[in-house]
């Protein structure tokens, strides 16, 4: 009976002997795959656990400069609305109705169009001293934060409205916000999970800071040690980014700071070992967590191309609803014209007046075919005014109808980003003007 037994597991050993050599390599492979993933993991624990912080980080910053840059470009177009309805006291109540949906959206604690007199046309504040109010009138978009005492309160944006079609500024829009809802909008708190992360200033004073730490003004309020407090502010002062470790509670911590696109702040986390270390303790040399670790890789790549898709899909509905709030208020034609993308968005005004519709992609070449033939020089001037000098411009120009039939307008054109390098948008106003 023995030698049966034998006989037919021998027998089936021969019939199946590729089959389980090829399991065999795949086993060897597996598991020497994953000793050398343990090696290394051992070998650069400390490289990973800088490059697994430097993540967090990476992923706070992105957050936050999006929501930032988010607000300064909101400014922008609240200034452009007022500045296209004009400083009279007819528009100003569409004006007034346009801030209230977006002080209410934000959280923000006031908005205002303060004059070249520094007074706030609803509070009355005399602004004369306050820096942002002063870096509006050179042209400037800021943000900048309120002190009280030493302690931040408030976070101030400001952006100038151009009235007339020189370039100089005509009145400031002046947007504040509490410190508590500041934090609350740049939304830190999704990242509170790997340790306490805030915002802060170079000299080390508090920008923004979770409802744990709203007594806190400074950062040496919140390190065991000052030693601590001197080293990150003398890094800050001489680095973009970087990571501190220190011990404490019988504990190993780490600092991780990062540079902000605005204002030189930092966004700043303090991180404990065991949310940022591999824990080699728990990795045998069992295959199955090799798979178990690729199948997570898979659901986090996933999750990362899933994320990239909502970041892409909330940016464009930014842009959609700044071109929203200006030509809803508004009966003239309103276009948005994004350089970089050669795409534009314009009102349903265009096709009532002209009998079609604008194309909404590869714009760029076309676009001048719309205008009367013996004005193309002056459009075409008018367009390199704005593009190269960074110029408002503003001229009558003859447009075709869908008869082709040419019809007298008021061009009106403004550049969005004329204080970077290159201008990102162009946005204007399109007034059809009576025969």
């Amino acid at each position: 009976m023995k030698r049966k037994i034998k006989g037919i597991n021998m027998k089936r050993i021969k019939e199946n002997y590729v089959t389980i050599i090829l399991i065999l390599i795949v086993l060897v492979f597996n598991v020497a795959a994953f000793s050398s993933y343990i090696k290394n993991v051992k070998s650069n624990l400390a490289d990973q656990t800088e490059s697994h912080i430097n993540d967090i980080l990476d992923e706070v910053v992105e957050g936050v400069n999006s929501k930032l840059e988010e607000q300064m470009n909101t400014m922008q177009t609240l200034a452009l609305f007022a500045a296209t309805l004009g400083e009279g006291e007819e528009n100003y109540k569409d004006i007034k109705s346009v801030f209230a949906v977006q002080k209410d959206k934000v959280g923000l604690e006031s908005i205002e169009i303060v004059g070249l007199d520094a007074i706030g046309r609803e509070s009355n504040i005399n602004y004369t001293e306050a820096s942002y109010f002063n870096d509006a009138l050179k042209g400037k978009t800021v943000m900048s934060d309120i002190l009280s005492g030493n302690k931040v309160t408030h976070i101030a944006f400001a952006t100038p409205i151009y009235y007339n079609e020189n370039e100089d500024v005509d009145a400031v829009l002046v947007a504040t916000i509490d410190a508590k809802t500041f934090y609350d909008f740049i939304d830190i708190s999704a990242f509170n999970k790997n340790g306490k992360t805030f915002v802060v200033k170079k000299d080390g004073t508090l920008v923004s800071k979770s409802e744990e730490l709203s007594a806190a003004s400074r950062i040496s309020e919140i390190f065991p040690e000052s030693k601590y407090e001197k080293l990150l502010i003398n890094n800050m002062n001489s680095k973009k980014s970087g990571i501190i470790e220190y011990e404490s509670e019988s504990s190993k911590r780490y600092i991780g700071y990062s540079k902000l696109q605005y204002n030189k702040w930092y966004v700043v986390s303090i991180l404990s070992s065991n949310s940022v270390k591999v824990n080699i303790g728990d990795m045998t040399l069992d295959v199955i967590i090799l798979g178990i670790e690729i199948g997570i890789m898979i659901i986090f790549l996933v999750a990362y191309l899933i994320y990239t898709f909502v970041v892409v899909k909330k940016k464009s509905d930014i842009n959609l609803e700044r071109y929203f709030i200006i030509s809803k208020h508004s009966d003239d034609i309103v276009f948005d014209y994004s350089c970089l993308k050669d795409t534009m968005y314009c009102n349903e005004n265009w096709e009532a007046n002209f009998g079609y519709k604008l194309p909404t992609q590869n714009v760029k070449d076309v676009i001048a075919d719309f205008v009367f033939e013996e004005d193309k020089n002056l459009y075409n001037e008018n367009i390199e005014k704005l593009t190269s000098l960074k110029e408002a411009v503003k001229f009558e120009c003859r447009i075709l109808d869908s008869e082709k039939k040419p019809q007298r307008c008021l061009i009106k054109m403004f550049a969005i980003g004329k204080n970077k390098k290159k201008i990102i948008k162009v946005v204007g106003v399109i007034e059809k003007l009576n025969v």
